[in-house]
């Protein structure tokens, strides 16, 4: 049996409280809606296409060029909504900078009702990225795991990209995110963002390595000595120091489209889902 669980997602309506705090019951009404219809995009993905954490990628794990093309074709079609939650997202961070240096009633409201703004914003971003990945044929899964070898092991970004600015702090374990003002370190919040990364996606590799064989020349080599290193630390993701010749291969004819479609201030929102847990 199956309960709805903090997983990766916990997040979600977890953010949207957190945005709207003092805003209103007729705010978190409208948010409970959305929010509503991202559980029921999510779930129909899910049945469909499987649960993100249960993963198993093709090919030995070594991404073929027809689903790194599936997964721009979603990136492209999710371009809009990746602009204007950047726009949405500056716009919170300044009325939040505002409130902490002037203060007062006018400030708090203001920054109430723009977090309302963008947490019914992030609902339909999530529920558009679910319902275009239904209709590509792209699980959640596959999508953060190319999500992720293409933009952190090969491109070199941070997971970490965003997660401070906006004071968000992600659990080790599966991922899980919250917000809070008593925050840690910077250099804490990067290090659960890596985490969280390592506990999705190391699995995946792990599979995948049942079945890589003769994929690619010196591909089963990488992916075993990569899996060696994630064994020994729970904070590094995978190919932290760079990716290696196969996936590099991969990737290189897309660099240049890929590196268009990222957005540091959107990437802690790029993989949320609400995630389901064994009832004990």
């Amino acid at each position: 049996m199956l309960k709805k669980g903090l997983g990766i997602g916990c997040a979600l309506l977890v953010i949207a409280t957190f945005l709207v705090i003092g805003s209103g019951a007729y705010v978190l009404k409208r948010i409970n809606g959305d929010y509503r219809e991202v559980r029921g995009s999510q779930e129909r993905l899910f049945a469909e296409l499987g649960d993100p954490t249960a993963f198993t990628p093709e090919n030995g794990g070594l991404p073929t060029a027809e689903r790194i093309d599936v997964f721009l074709d979603v990136r492209r079609e999710l371009g809009e909504w990746r602009e204007s939650t950047a726009v949405m997202l500056a716009d919170f961070l300044l009325l939040k900078q505002k409130k902490e240096e002037k203060g007062g009633l006018l400030a708090v409201y203001r920054l109430a009702r723009g977090g309302g703004d963008l947490a019914s914003h992030l609902a339909r971003y999530w529920n558009a990225r679910n319902k275009m990945l239904l209709d590509h044929g792209m699980g959640l899964g596959e999508y953060a795991y190319l999500y992720s070898l293409a933009y952190y092991a090969y491109l070199g970004y941070d997971p970490g990209d965003g997660v401070r600015k906006l004071g968000l702090e992600f659990e080790e374990e599966a991922g899980s995110l919250t917000l809070r003002n008593d925050s840690p370190t910077d250099a804490d919040r990067r290090d659960r963002a890596w985490a969280r990364i390592h506990h999705l996606v190391t699995p995946m590799l792990q599979r995948a390595a049942e079945t890589a064989g003769d994929t690619a020349p010196g591909w089963q080599q990488a992916l075993d000595e990569e899996l060696a290193l994630l064994l020994e630390s729970p904070l590094r993701y995978p190919w932290r120091d760079g990716a290696p010749r196969p996936l590099s291969d991969a990737f290189r004819d897309r660099r240049r489209e890929l590196e268009q479609m990222y957005d540091v201030a959107v990437n802690p929102m790029e993989l949320l889902f609400e995630q389901r847990v064994e009832e004990e």
